[in-house]
């Protein structure tokens, strides 16, 4: 089986998309050989061309050429040019599957399907952009209008011109099938490489006071407002220090920090392991977005309890691993929670059962047989 891998997010550095595509490359070539399956990567935001990739295609150069691509119907990155291209390189070669890592290139697919009957289509969803797409409209106004457009169409030629679907969580799944009556075929959930070492964490127990962590892409309005609201109203009634790291977020340092005293934005950094090393515990106070949230799944891998919202632990079962996370709602919910975890927890380093949600969940391993099923 030859399989050609299209992706945009691989070469979004530090962030939760190039996690989650880098993960759905490496199980592709884990499924059917690595020497099986082309990589041709679209939005290339590096100097040169993407490492592995047999296609490198650069990100648009302004926001003008974005915008014509999308009242064009292609998403920011893709044109026509670049289709007629990738059609070519699929004359050229003898593939057996087109696995598109983003449903915003429905038009891709619709072209591609036209063209090559007979190759398999496989299209994998991040998440459903359909109402996320109505509340980037809501907050950026008329000028976001024209990629409001482009997404909504692509998603639902997706779900058309796709033989296979996948779903990142149970939500996302009825959400397809309720929006564009059409059913996943699998549920792949976020999963990731362990990279937990027990020795570096025991080493990072003491601190004056307990260290609260957010992850998060500065770029990623949820994020924003996420951050202003635990600032404003939660952070005062808490003894701890909140670091902030996330790619872009030191763009929002100076507000940030000029909220509390207790605030220390990091923004990009190089080595994110070590921030969750020395932490105490993870925040995730999230009420918009879609999808599942990857730095939660992250958090469990590093056994640090999570305190979230509804919003941010979709997909991950906290009541059947009862104290590897808390659920808050509101203000009330995230003060008595962290104050009686603090309490309650001399050294609340570490989460054991936080650890263990991640090991029998969200290990790349558990669903490679799925994924070799799907793909034949």
């Amino acid at each position: 089986m030859k399989v050609l891998f299209i992706s945009d997010g691989m070469s979004l550095t530090n962030t939760g998309i190039a996690s989650v595509s880098t993960r759905n490359y490496n199980l592709v070539k884990s499924a059917v050989g690595d020497q099986n399956v082309d990589l041709v990567v679209i939005g290339n935001k590096q100097s040169e061309q993407f490492k592995g990739a047999i296609k490198t295609y650069n990100s648009p150069s302004n926001k003008l050429c974005s915008l014509i691509n999308c009242l064009n119907l292609y998403y920011p990155v893709l044109n026509g040019y670049i289709v007629s291209d990738i059609k070519k390189t699929i004359r050229q070669h003898s593939y057996d599957v087109i696995y598109i890592d983003n449903s915003m290139y429905g038009k891709l697919a619709k072209k591609i399907k036209k063209e090559f009957i007979n190759i398999k289509v496989v299209i994998f969803y991040h998440d459903i952009k359909y109402q996320l797409a109505k509340q980037d409209l809501k907050n950026s106004g008329f000028i976001y209008y024209p990629k409001y457009i482009a997404t909504i169409y692509n998603e639902r030629l997706s779900s058309i011109y796709s033989d296979k679907i996948i779903t990142i969580n149970e939500r996302d799944a009825a959400q397809l099938n309720k929006i564009y009556n059409k059913q996943s075929d699998l549920n792949l959930p976020v999963t990731m490489k362990d990279r937990f070492n027990v020795e570096i964490a025991n080493k990072n127990n003491n601190k004056e006071v307990p260290i609260a962590l957010f992850v998060g892409v500065g770029d990623y309005f949820p994020n924003v407002n996420a951050m202003n609201w635990f600032i404003s109203k939660v952070l005062s009634q808490l003894d701890l220090k909140l670091i902030v790291i996330g790619k872009n977020m030191e763009k929002h340092k100076e507000k940030f920090e000029g909220m509390s005293s207790k605030v220390k934005v990091e923004g990009t950094v190089v080595d994110i392991d070590s921030y969750y090393y020395k932490c105490d515990f993870v925040i995730a106070p999230l009420f918009d977005g879609a999808g599942m949230k990857v730095k939660v799944a992250e958090a469990f891998m590093f056994g640090k309890t999570v305190f979230g919202t509804k919003e941010a632990f979709e997909g991950y079962d906290i009541d059947k691993y009862s104290g590897s996370g808390f659920l808050c709602n509101n203000p009330i919910d995230y003060i008595k929670a962290i104050k009686n975890y603090i309490g309650n927890n001399k050294d609340h380093n570490y989460n054991d059962v936080a650890r263990k949600l991640y090991l029998e969940n969200f290990i790349d391993k558990l669903y490679i047989n799925k994924l070799v099923e799907l793909l034949k």
